[in-house]
């Protein structure tokens, strides 16, 4: 019988320091973003094998799952005992039975990360430059500022960023810096909203530079000043050497200030011979290029700006072991830094990183870390039913009452999917199938690769299915087959809610109340400041003039 906790239960655990608890928001994304509770992680039900070897990777970790009501966090807890995970609860009558304590219920995305942001910017009184004081300096032609836009290259590609602007990604301006302005000319940091260009800002004054400023809103605050973004912004090529002797100084006041936890590799090697049993997060904190050049096997590609804007994406399991790799140490310390501030209290750094690896001659990977085949793929491939795309083809052509479903996103639904199939959410599944197929029908189920129409296809026969085919190889067999998608909404049965947008993919009002919601923040969390670390504890060296 399925285990329930009680809402008090889940509150002693928010409330330590000290005990290792996983809890998850097993709804759709921007179920979460509206309503969660405090220091919840969120794995949708359907990402629940791809994500959660990363998030909560030892099986015997204490796991509260919860959603509205207990509908879907009962069918994962049941898919997470099939996976080899032995201490799953649910907690009881979900959110909608949520009575009081309305202060661990909070909204958003990125929450704690956020709103550690918005602390930083208020207690250290973080110098801003609004967007239209910017676009009139520019106006008039001043050559004395540089704007450095901090976010990954990746996203920068998207969205573009301020026009002039130079990338340099996240804790990776520690090393660049000096390389790339001029001490005289007025430092301007900028993201795509807050959270980063507060903390790059901070970095940087505490290196010692006076003139730096956080672009206020960053670029959507750019966007709203009714000003366009340039997509030609160059990225400047990282420098480990420059001005090392007053990085190794400031880096060592750090270390020292901070009693940020330098560990040989012989203690490192220890962590991850035990870490079947005992939780351990590995990041690789360098950019994503150096990464592929050579990495410690096992290790989590992060870059440390994205370490400190998302943690709850990445760090599934309170109170746990963090250890924090990169060339030598330099920016594992400073993310080190932020993660502590922020209230994780077990992160480590390993002193010597990549470098001491390679020269003691221990294994490198080198190339992109493909992804993970998900947990239970390779026992449901075996079980179930596979047709090809081909023949795919021909039964689509004589039989107009085969189903095909896609549980793609709604988004890879939209931007593609096989003729007259229907979409249907893998969160939904067993709640929605009905509707579209009798047990009788004959149902070929497709994705992106095959990996979730699989998993998909052993649900289906455990709610008496019987003919059920999955396309091998998903929706990209079907392309390299030479056949032709259809693209658009038609076919979504029940309106997707599994996709959260960012805001300036949606309106004008979406920025707005989005940048809103972030500068409100700190407000928010001050009723929490008896177990929210950063409101309590805040200091170090990055309080020191």
């Amino acid at each position: 019988m399925m285990n329930k906790v009680t809402q008090d239960m889940v509150l002693k655990l928010i409330k330590s320091k000290d005990i290792l608890y996983s809890l998850i928001d097993v709804r759709e994304r921007t179920e979460y973003n509206k309503k969660q509770i405090l220091f919840a992680i969120n794995i949708p039900k359907s990402q629940v094998e791809f994500r959660i070897s990363k998030l909560v990777p030892v099986k015997d970790t204490q796991i509260i799952l919860y959603d509205n009501d207990e509908s879907r966090s009962t069918l994962v807890a049941k898919t997470l005992g099939e996976l080899g995970y032995t201490n799953v609860d649910i907690l009881k009558g979900g959110l909608n039975q949520w009575e009081g304590h309305n202060e661990y219920l909070i909204n958003g995305v990125n929450v704690p990360s956020k709103a550690f942001a918005e602390i930083v910017y208020e207690e250290e009184h973080v110098p801003d430059i609004e967007a239209h004081k910017l676009y009139e300096r520019m106006q008039k032609g001043e050559n004395d500022f540089t704007v450095i836009e901090i976010r990954p290259r990746e996203e920068v590609n998207i969205t573009g960023s301020i026009p002039g602007a130079i990338n340099i990604t996240g804790v990776d301006i520690i090393h660049s810096i000096h390389d790339y302005v001029d001490n005289e000319k007025d430092l301007i940091i900028t993201c795509a909203g807050r959270t980063r260009g507060i903390i790059g800002t901070q970095i940087l004054r505490k290196m010692g530079f006076q003139n730096v400023y956080n672009l206020r809103n960053g670029t959507m605050g750019w966007l709203l000043a009714n000003q366009e973004l340039d997509d030609n912004i160059p990225l400047v090529k990282l420098s480990c050497k420059s001005n090392s002797s007053k990085l190794d100084s400031f880096i060592n006041q750090v270390i020292d200030e901070n009693n940020i936890e330098l560990i040989s590799l012989d203690c490192y090697q220890d962590l991850r011979n035990a870490s079947d049993h005992q939780t351990l997060f590995e990041i690789d904190v360098r950019t994503p290029l150096e990464y592929e050049e050579g990495h410690i096997p096992g290790t989590y590609k992060l870059p440390g700006g994205q370490v400190i804007q998302a943690t709850d994406d990445h760090i599934g399991v309170r109170n746990g072991n963090i250890v924090l790799i990169s060339n030598s140490r330099h920016r594992a310390v400073i993310t080190a830094y932020w993660l502590k501030e922020s209230g994780y209290p077990k992160v480590m750094v390993l002193d010597g990183g990549i470098e001491l690896w390679k020269n003691s001659n221990l294994p490198i990977e080198k190339g992109e870390v493909q992804d993970d085949v998900p947990l239970g793929y390779n026992t449901s491939y075996k079980k179930g039913n596979r047709i090809v795309a081909s023949e795919l083809k021909e039964r689509l052509e004589s039989d107009s009452k085969l189903i095909v479903i896609d549980i793609d996103t709604s988004k890879g639904y939209q931007k593609g999917h096989i003729p007259n199939s229907l979409w249907l959410s893998r969160s939904w599944l067993e709640f929605n199938i009905r509707e579209v197929a009798k047990e009788s029908d004959m149902v070929i189920l497709t994705d992106r690769n095959g990996y979730s129409s699989t998993l998909s296809a052993k649900t289906l026969k455990e709610l008496g299915y019987e003919d059920v085919y999955v396309l091998e190889g998903g929706k990209k067999a079907w392309s390299e087959a030479g056949y032709t998608f259809e693209n658009g909404k038609k076919g979504i049965i029940k309106e997707p809610d599994d996709i959260a947008y960012h805001p300036y993919e949606i309106s004008e009002k979406a920025m707005i109340d989005y940048l809103e919601w972030e500068i409100g923040l700190e407000e928010q969390f001050k009723p929490l400041r008896a177990i929210y670390h950063p409101l309590q504890d805040f200091g170090g060296i990055m309080n020191k003039k």
